[in-house]
């Protein structure tokens, strides 16, 4: 008599109550070669509310990758935050439009829907010290980041010395690409850092002219400047 082959475990029937240890051993590993570790981690939580609820098929998995969806968004978004250089996280529901009565809030709220950076165009607010301009593009830096932009945000002195110190190393056209990347870029308090002049290298105003130029009308630079302060210090 010919003998009948066992199949594989993994491909037994899911139809014996018993095999329910073996099933949800084979889910984890499953979900650990999808790299879908949200799920894994919560994988306990997950069945007993499948057993507490019982949802239909669709609902049970639309739940399912849901919070899987919902917590790798979470991760992202978190990540281009830390990425981009912003340390305080100013929203426009906080700022005191009170302060500045002179302020066309209506068209902050317009610009702060992006548009502008998916047309390619340059933005400066200008002002004296104090007004708010860091934090309303503190703010469209922040929404940049929940719309999933690359955002790179640096006050313009801190900027000027990165690309300064890689015409000393040798990385400097590494880090003016690094630079030109982002589809949003803040440089904050334009003209009140020092502009230094040094004999046979590009100047500090040259490395930020060049920063500029390549990224004009491809992707968007947005600047804040005092322009009392900026034309003594350029």
């Amino acid at each position: 008599m010919a003998k009948t082959k066992t199949p594989p475990t993994d491909t037994l029937p899911l139809l014996v109550r018993g095999d329910e240890p073996l099933v949800i051993e084979r889910l984890r590993r499953h979900l650990t070669y999808l790299g879908l570790t949200h799920t894994l981690l919560s994988l306990d939580t997950l069945l007993a509310w499948a057993s507490r609820e019982r949802p239909g098929h669709s609902a049970l998995l639309e739940h399912v990758l849901a919070n899987e969806v919902a917590h790798k968004s979470e991760n992202r978004l978190a990540r281009r935050i830390r990425t981009s250089g912003l340390v305080e996280h100013k929203t426009l529901e906080v700022f005191v439009w009170d302060f500045q009565p002179s302020l066309d809030k209506s068209l902050v709220l317009e610009l702060a829907r992006l548009d502008f950076v998916c047309r390619h165009d340059d933005l400066v607010i200008t002002g004296k010290a104090g007004t708010g301009k860091s934090h309303i593009l503190k703010a469209f830096g922040l929404r940049a980041c929940v719309q999933g932009l690359s955002l790179r945000y640096a006050r313009c002195v801190d900027l000027l010395a990165d690309l300064h110190a890689g015409l000393a190393d040798g990385t400097y056209p590494l880090r003016l690409k690094a630079w030109a990347r982002p589809q949003l870029l803040i440089i904050d308090d334009v003209g009140l850092g020092q502009v230094r002049l040094r004999d046979d290298e590009p100047t500090a105003a040259h490395t930020l002219f060049n920063l500029i130029d390549r990224r004009h009308g491809k992707l968007s630079p947005s600047l804040t400047d005092d322009p009392r302060r900026a034309s003594a210090s350029v």
